[in-house]
């Protein structure tokens, strides 16, 4: 890494990527708008004990412990979103910092950088590192996890402390989220991989892997206790409706391409071919074992997403698609590496890599999440603004919104926290101050009866619309 006291040039570049990776994050923590559920994880840090996170007494019951109670710990520092985002930076530096010397190991040489800046610049890490999601502490714990395994089995100089280290990032990544569940899932080939071909550390596995159930088991008795606070989650979609090759071409289009149509599954399927190839060809045990990892752990992913999105439709959201994208880094890294003689092929492989990343900076034209299944991201920023700009007393005004079984916090707590606030229920028996100008925001179909409440002055009332990508206030006169 050091040449003569100097910083070689592999080494500076590795520097650069990780600058350049900060600036943007850095740039989109202080310029997104708060997305919804970042308002849902905060406000359940802040107003519960670590007591009653602990026993899951609040809402939230589809996300790890161990997210909310570092939030929670976060929150001690700063209970601002904006700077709560910051945090993720740490994540950032950690993973990629890890995932480079996995590659190093293994003599990637500079090809390492290929997965560092993969994962500092592709769209996908990008979005999620500037929010505040447990999706970030899962993808940490799972890498290091998944580095860990393979360090264990490949590496000559690999000891115990490898597999313990496998052994409780596994923990913790499924207490971070239960998005984890797709790495638990790509451990079934391991298994057999171990069976087959390393009957000597088969014994050693095993016991981790009896480890790692006993450690989950609490988890995985809570999920199943509160299945129907999952299926809650569920709602009519067309993912219900459509069948596998329609469903392959919308996952193909949300991991490779923004561009529609069936060039996306073309290039996902001859991706797939590409690895399987290598898997074939290779000499190298590590090769070999990587290749076959992400190939079926592609497979069975997949499988498992369109089966029970049909159940949970919750299930079928980009941005718990972490390990999907984590599989595409490391695809791509061995791919490159086993063309790395063949420069016309490096060449087509660099073009194509570029145009992936190229085509999805469609990404950052929106405020909302990435993907073909977008976030109804309320703007109430763009409300706060509009009442600070057509009042001039902001703070001498009601600001009401609507009930309708309504049960998540709402992102107008945080924008209008300043503001004088009521909650009108659906028998509009809230107390009101008739001297003050009122705004009502309204969701849904709220059924109102505003003369009871406000008498001869009605209040300006904004209606929330939403449409496929987001939703937006519609104010009426």
């Amino acid at each position: 890494m050091f040449k003569k006291n100097n910083i070689s040039p592999q080494w500076l570049l590795f520097i650069l990527i990780i600058f350049f990776g900060l600036l943007f994050r850095i740039y989109l923590i202080f310029s997104r708008d708060i997305f919804t559920d970042e308002v849902f994880y905060t406000n359940v840090a802040i107003n519960n004990s670590y007591r009653e996170i602990l026993n899951v007494n609040h809402w939230i019951k589809d996300h790890g412990i161990f997210y909310l109670l570092s939030l929670k710990f976060l929150t001690y520092f700063s209970q601002n979103i904006f700077y709560l985002r910051l945090f993720n930076l740490i994540p950032y530096l950690l993973t990629s910092f890890f995932l480079y010397r996995f590659f190093i190991i293994f003599d990637f040489g500079y090809l390492a950088l290929v997965s560092v800046f993969l994962y500092s610049f592709l769209s996908y890490f990008v979005f999620i590192q500037s929010l505040v999601l447990p999706f970030n502490l899962v993808l940490l714990f799972s890498t290091i996890a998944l580095i860990s395994l393979i360090t264990f089995i490949f590496s000559k100089k690999s000891t115990n402390s490898n597999l313990i280290i496998f052994t409780f990032s596994s923990i913790l990544a499924f207490y971070s989220d239960y998005s984890s569940g797709y790495f638990f899932l790509s451990l079934i080939p391991v298994f057999f991989w171990m069976v087959v071909k390393e009957k000597k550390k088969f014994l050693a596995f095993i016991s981790s892997g009896l480890t790692i159930t006993i450690g989950v088991l609490p988890g995985v008795y809570f999920i199943i206790n509160n299945l129907k606070s999952f299926s809650s989650l569920n709602s009519d979609t067309y993912l219900q409706s459509i069948n596998f090759w329609q469903y392959l071409r919308l996952f193909s289009d949300i991991m490779i391409f923004r561009i529609g149509g069936s060039t996306s599954l073309l290039v996902l399927i001859a991706m797939l071919v590409t690895i399987f190839y290598i898997g074939m060809k290779s000499k190298k045990g590590f090769l070999k074992f990587i290749s076959y990892f992400c190939l079926s752990t592609v497979i069975i992913n997949v499988l498992f997403v369109y089966l029970f999105s049909k159940k949970f439709f919750f299930i079928f959201v980009e941005r718990s698609f972490w390990h999907f994208y984590l599989i595409e880094i490391f695809s791509i890294s061995i791919i490159f590496f086993f063309f790395k003689n063949k420069k016309i092929y490096l060449f087509i492989l660099l073009l194509g890599t570029l145009l992936i990343m190229c085509t999805r900076l469609i990404d950052f034209r929106g405020s909302y999440f990435p993907g073909r299944i977008p976030d109804r991201n309320i703007n109430y920023k763009s409300l706060a603004d509009d009442i600070k700009k057509n009042y001039r007393n902001s703070q001498n005004i009601n600001i009401l919104y609507s009930d309708n079984g309504f049960t998540f916090v709402p992102l107008s707590q945080y924008y209008l926290k300043d503001y004088s606030s009521f909650k009108i229920t659906k028998n509009n028996s809230t107390i009101v101050d008739k001297k003050k100008p009122s705004i009502l925001i309204e969701f849904d179909q709220f059924e109102r009866n505003t003369t009871e409440v406000f008498g001869k002055n009605p209040p300006v009332i904004y209606k929330i619309e939403c449409d496929t990508k987001n939703c937006q206030f519609l104010k009426e006169k």
